[in-house]
């Protein structure tokens, strides 16, 4: 069978009879009919190849950009939130150091703790244990220090809580030991009522502790203060410290000392 002599191609036509011969060469026969469909099925596998490779491409491209938003921090994210040893509380809030109690004037507060910041627990705000369990490192530094001979934490100490409108709760604060063996230093009884006036959240609200006495009464008193931060959706853990930090610290009582190595609630 002759072969069709090599043209110059310079038309569709041209480039239609080139891919004829191709087959025809490739199969020995040469069918018009059975050839043409070769070659149409032939483009149509080509061009499904290029489409699914071109799908392909732009989804990986699409899952990468992806991947590098979900990566790359929002804009306007806000920095984290650390705890400041210096201030004792949770990033660059500065607790004052006279509770600011509506109707509570400085000149009423006598014998004032140092404040310390808390992020409220699970425990803290469940309505079955209805209590605030302090900080144990601070309780002991800065709140047993300040106990008369005779008020023991062991057996409770009735103390009445101020929030920061001023309404009154009669509370105790006292020593217990958890079911884990933990010692706990504790403000309880009217703590629940507390936290239901203040609709306090877990992870989310912050409460900031005074103790204190009034010059015009006796007994004990405590100031606790909320701020919520909405943004907060888990527990911001405090760093360890070192002894080098705890060197420069005062002596502590022999009370604070047992509760010092316990691990906050």
């Amino acid at each position: 069978m002759s072969l069709p002599l090599p043209v110059k191609i310079t038309s569709s036509q041209d480039v239609v009879l080139a891919a004829l011969t191709l087959f025809l060469i490739k199969d020995g026969e040469f069918d018009p009919s059975t050839t043409l469909n070769k070659l149409e099925k032939s483009k149509a596998q080509r061009c499904l190849v290029k489409r699914l490779a071109s799908k392909s491409s732009s989804t990986a491209a699409a899952s990468t950009a992806s991947l590098r938003q979900q990566r790359a921090p929002p804009r306007n994210a806000m920095p984290p939130i650390t705890f400041n040893e210096s201030t004792r509380s949770f990033g660059s809030y500065p607790p004052q150091q006279l509770p600011p109690i509506k109707g509570l004037v400085p000149a009423l507060i006598a014998e004032c703790s140092e404040p310390f910041e808390k992020q409220l627990t699970k425990s803290d705000v469940c309505p079955g244990q209805a209590r605030l369990a302090l900080i144990n490192e601070y309780a002991g530094k800065l709140l047993i220090p300040k106990l008369r001979a005779w008020e023991r934490l062991e057996d409770g100490i009735e103390v009445m809580t101020y929030g920061l409108e001023g309404k009154q709760y009669e509370m105790i604060f006292k020593s217990w030991r958890s079911r884990l063996g933990k010692k706990m230093v504790v403000l309880t009884k009217g703590w629940k009522g507390f936290c239901e006036d203040h609709k306090l959240k877990m992870d989310q609200d912050f409460v900031t502790v005074w103790m204190f006495r009034r010059t015009d009464a006796d007994g004990l008193c405590f100031a606790v203060v909320s701020r919520r931060l909405s943004n907060v959706r888990h527990r911001i853990r405090r760093a360890a410290r070192s002894r080098e930090i705890n060197a420069g610290m005062a002596e502590e009582s022999t009370t604070a000392k047992r509760l010092r190595r316990s691990e906050d609630d």
